[in-house]
């Protein structure tokens, strides 16, 4: 049995955007913000290992110090309504490389 005929086929249309986010470089003010979303990520790939207030007071200020003007750390934030969806980051390379070597424990 044939499909339907492009002929007699109705245009294909998308559903309206309620919004679309917008992008913007962050700032030290978003760190708390950027901790919280941070936090919600990481719970879902596997439990805890601090109390969430603990993480997000270690957290706000680890991202802060690295928001700060001249820091070579480059973070965008999605915002749209309802505020911050979500957000990438480019760390410097040699803070990486540093903060993996064998005798330096993980700060994140």
């Amino acid at each position: 049995m044939p499909g339907p005929s492009c002929d007699a086929a109705e245009p294909v249309t998308s559903p309206p955007l309620v919004s679309r986010p917008a992008l913007r470089a962050a700032v030290a003010g978003d760190a708390a913000t950027l901790a919280g979303l941070r936090h919600e990520f990481r719970g879902g790939l596997a439990p805890a290992v601090e109390a969430e207030a603990a993480f997000l007071e270690r957290c706000t200020g680890w991202m802060s110090r690295r928001l700060a003007a001249g820091s070579a750390w480059q973070c965008w934030v999605a915002e749209g309504r309802g505020g911050m969806h979500g957000f990438v980051v480019r760390e410097d390379l040699l803070e990486r490389r540093s903060r993996h070597s064998p005798d330096r424990r993980e700060t994140r």
